[in-house]
């Protein structure tokens, strides 16, 4: 990447952010939620094949000691709750595919 370009500085570059300024969490309960939501240890799974199964509230509320001190946990819980509907999600059609593709085969 080339830092010198506007959109490596979180400027625009020809009318458009990079996704990566768009995406970035904008407040610092976002930034604790990101940091939580990649913790390892904070996902749980489940049967033999290990499918993503949700958060470890347990193990969040945990981590958020030192993660996110001093901020409101209600704030973090409510953003790390969509980060978890995202995972959720994503495994939920990773999941489909996969398994259309090997009814394909």
């Amino acid at each position: 990447m080339n830092l010198r370009r506007p959109c490596a500085q979180g400027r625009p570059h020809n009318g458009a952010f990079c996704p990566r300024v768009l995406n970035d969490p904008q407040t610092v309960e976002g930034r604790a939620a990101l940091r939580l939501a990649l913790s390892p240890g904070i996902w749980r799974r489940a049967g033999m094949e290990a499918v993503l199964s949700g958060i470890d509230w347990t193990a969040a509320r945990s981590l958020a000691e030192g993660v996110a001190r001093g901020l409101r946990w209600g704030a973090v819980a409510a953003l790390l709750a969509r980060f978890e509907t995202g995972a959720l999600l994503g495994e939920a059609r990773r999941r489909k595919k996969d398994k259309d593709n090997e009814e394909e085969s």
